[in-house]
């Protein structure tokens, strides 16, 4: 874990889950625009330009909006056998 990730950990779970931030995806204008929305409308305090830009270079970089959300499937012939499968099922692939 960067510095950054404590300093965006410190400013933002205090208001909701490191989760909620992991989940989000987005460009530095993107990230901007949350947090000033957060700012006009859930009470979040404003930050010191040096933070904000910290935060917003955090988020950026490693939540951008092409990011994967989830892994690639494991491919077929690498799942381990289905002990529920049946041979009519096995027999259709």
């Amino acid at each position: 874990m960067t510095g950054d990730w404590e300093l965006v950990r410190g400013n933002c779970t205090a208001c909701h889950s490191a989760k909620l931030i992991t989940q989000q995806r987005g460009t530095a204008q993107q990230w901007l625009t949350m947090i000033r929305w957060m700012q006009a409308k859930q009470n979040l305090w404003q930050f010191d330009p040096g933070t904000e830009s910290r935060i917003i270079a955090y988020l950026s970089e490693n939540y951008p909006p092409d990011a994967a959300r989830r892994r690639a499937s494991i491919p077929p012939d690498l799942m381990p056998p289905n002990p529920y499968s049946t041979v009519a099922q096995t027999n259709s692939r």
